[in-house]
């Protein structure tokens, strides 16, 4: 435990630190910015809950293009291996079938790619307001703190002085 004069001197300081030199109490710490930069974070999470639906999309049409043309294939090399004579009288629009689904696979997979790419640069736009919120306010915050900790010597420095002007505070030599 601290012994009562050093309580004192540290609940002084606290208490003139607190009050500054004009009777005001000094501000704590705000960064008015707070809400505008949750504003951006939540900016930020619905432009890549946007991109991971594009994306999403995207690669169902692709896994469909994939299972389309394996299809295809599936179904020429039975029909080389087995003709049989029903197969080979529906074979012709069951190609023509096929072909018009991958083409229509081809271009919705094409216009998905499109939106995916268009949503990528609001994301890239929003985590840059993100990163530049976030810089003014680690630099508020820092210009506070040292304005925070010159006050806070100064009054350490004044109640220093003021104690050894009164008489209390004893010389110190090196001959110990």
């Amino acid at each position: 435990m601290w012994p009562v004069w050093k309580r004192r001197f540290v609940r002084w300081v606290r208490w003139r630190a607190w009050f500054s030199a004009a009777g005001q109490a000094m501000k704590a710490f705000s960064f008015r910015l707070a809400q505008a930069l949750r504003w951006r974070e939540t900016q930020v999470a619905l432009q890549k809950a946007r991109l991971a639906a594009a994306v999403g999309r995207v690669t169902a049409l692709d896994s469909a293009l994939e299972a389309a043309g394996a299809l295809r294939e599936r179904e020429a090399r039975e029909m080389a291996v087995r003709p049989d004579a029903a197969a080979l009288a529906v074979y012709p629009n069951f190609v023509l079938g096929v072909e018009r689904r991958l083409r229509d696979l081809g271009n919705e997979a094409q216009e998905a790619r499109k939106a995916a790419d268009a949503e990528v640069g609001p994301l890239v736009e929003a985590n840059r307001k993100v990163r530049l919120l976030e810089n003014l306010k680690r630099g508020e915050q820092g210009r506070w703190e040292r304005d925070w900790d010159r006050e806070l010597g100064n009054f350490a420095d004044e109640a220093y002085a003021g104690r050894l002007q009164s008489g209390k505070g004893r010389a110190r030599s090196s001959a110990g």
